[in-house]
């Protein structure tokens, strides 16, 4: 069920016929327009009259959609361009616009259950808030990385620059044994060649030129952490 705000300048009888199954508000003058839509409560706005307003509802809600009513074929194309989802001239089709009315319920529906299921794929996969994707191959890897990660200590992970390889390491790492313990992060393709060993396995004070100090290497850092 819709939640519809209608603003026509006559509310027509065959429209109001076909929302019977819908709450549906009805306000006179455009001035409240703008203050209702913000609230966020309405999924659809029946308007009549001009696109110019179509770009300031959409700022104020963008979930709304909006069926704008018109006398202007010509009309039709700039005011989808701006935002509505159809318009429709009168004397209104009414099979049109009752499968429109369908067809946004539909949607509602589908972005209501939508948001359960990431909901509560959420609440199953904690740990993999920060990767962008819940599409059935991207699930199998979650599952599989939680049945591994608390039973292997090395773990090779691979693939393109951006792809998610360190977020994916933190997962691991988190979901393993000792996720207390230090995570080293270290990109070993910025390193000096020359400065590898160092890096990795630390050195002593005056061991090379430029040593001033001495330092621990990552391996080292890291412990038993990652």
């Amino acid at each position: 069920m819709l939640k519809i705000l209608l603003s026509l300048k006559s509310p027509k009888k065959e429209i109001l016929k076909l929302l019977n199954k819908h709450t549906v508000d009805i306000i006179d003058d455009d001035k409240d327009l703008i203050p209702l839509i913000e609230k966020g409560n309405y999924n659809l706005l029946m308007l009549e009259g001009d696109f110019g307003l179509i770009p300031s509802i959409k700022a104020s809600d963008p979930r709304v959609e909006i069926i704008l009513f018109g006398e202007m074929h010509d009309t039709a194309i700039e005011a989808i361009r701006q935002g509505a989802s159809a318009y429709l001239t009168f004397p209104v089709d009414e099979e049109k616009l009752r499968e429109l009315i369908e067809n946004i319920d539909d949607l509602f529906r589908s972005r209501k259950e939508s948001a359960e299921l990431e909901k509560r794929l959420n609440a199953k996969y904690t740990f993999f808030s920060e990767i962008v994707g819940r599409n059935p191959k991207m699930l199998d890897i979650f599952a599989f990385i939680q049945h591994i990660a608390p039973h292997y200590k090395t773990v090779t992970i691979t693939g393109e620059t951006g792809t998610g390889k360190e977020i994916l390491a933190r997962i691991l790492h988190n979901l393993g044994p000792g996720p207390e313990k230090p995570f080293i992060v270290c990109n070993c393709g910025g390193l000096v060649e020359t400065l590898v060993e160092s890096e990795l396995f630390g050195h002593k004070k005056g061991a090379f030129t430029g040593a001033v100090n001495d330092k621990i290497g990552l391996f080292e850092a890291a412990g038993e952490g990652t």
